[in-house]
């Protein structure tokens, strides 16, 4: 088995990196039975939409010993085997993987094309597609942290917000100076959490709003995080300029790193629900 697994890690490195390696590889065990040929052209429609240089291609699946063009029971044995193999890896890499997140603004969307044709080995991927898959992933538990808040923004996630009040789950927002009494409140973010508040009446689940009302910035981290498995870390905030418009830069996170980020979060809003308390905001 761990010859077979180290075979075919560079295809499963490559296949992780299609848009969607679960259909991927799905795909890839559905061909099995009509043989090598079928195998390979999943994998070359398959790596050819993510960009992938074909060079890279030929050389994974040559590791990979999928050469040919047959389909007697030996050959479809060992391509089930492969494809096996190739969906434990892909698995283990999503749980250990972490990817690169742009706001690309027009005027670097040439360069961004650059940066993925030069650094094939890594991912490398769009902020507003990946918020909205993180939230997308929440069932029972979303985490959304940002200074600056926009209905426009926020609303691609009121779906998973309101899929997770509606299982009975927990929403927290973390922002600032959502309070009148606040040196300056931001309007902008007091219309949005207004907007969640609305959405969660009537709802079963649970809305937690934390916010900063002093001097000064105080939260400036931007953050998703969905079942404390799946979350986004960078600059952008939730907002047209943040997600589509300005050049930021973040991380796509695996589980392992999930999950303590959502513990620390949760801290933070403990912090500044005490603050709040302290000096009298509501």
């Amino acid at each position: 088995m761990a010859r077979l697994l180290d075979a075919v890690t560079p295809l499963a490195d490559l296949l992780a990196r299609t848009p969607d390696p679960d259909a991927t590889i799905a795909s890839f065990r559905a061909a099995c039975a009509e043989g090598a040929a079928a195998v390979l052209r999943v994998v070359q429609e398959a790596t050819e939409a993510a960009g992938i240089d074909q060079r890279l291609t030929v050389l994974a699946v040559a590791h990979a010993g999928l050469t040919g063009t047959d389909n007697n029971p030996a050959t479809v044995m060992r391509l089930a085997a492969v494809g096996g193999a190739l969906e434990i890896l892909v698995e283990a890499r999503r749980e250990t993987d972490v990817s690169l997140v742009f706001t690309v603004p027009a005027f670097l969307a040439k360069a961004f094309d650059t940066f993925t044709s030069m650094t094939p080995g890594v991912r490398a991927e769009r902020t507003a597609a990946v918020v909205s898959a993180v939230a997308a992933d929440a069932q029972s538990s979303l985490i959304i942290v940002a200074p600056y808040l926009a209905t426009i923004a926020v609303d691609a996630l009121m779906p998973s917000v309101c899929r997770v009040l509606d299982a009975d789950g927990m929403v927290t927002v973390i922002s600032r100076a959502l309070s009148p009494r606040s040196p300056e409140p931001a309007k902008p973010n007091i219309t949005v959490v207004e907007s969640l508040r609305h959405a969660a009446a009537g709802r079963p689940g649970r809305l937690r709003v934390s916010s900063w009302e002093e001097e000064g910035l105080g939260v400036h981290l931007k953050a998703v995080v969905a079942d404390n498995a799946h979350a986004y870390l960078g600059s952008a905030n939730f907002t047209a300029s943040g997600q589509l418009g300005y050049a930021e830069a973040g991380v796509r996170l695996p589980s392992r790193l999930a999950l303590p980020l959502a513990r620390w979060l949760g801290l933070l809003a403990d912090a500044l629900d005490a603050r709040r308390a302290v000096a009298g905001y509501r």
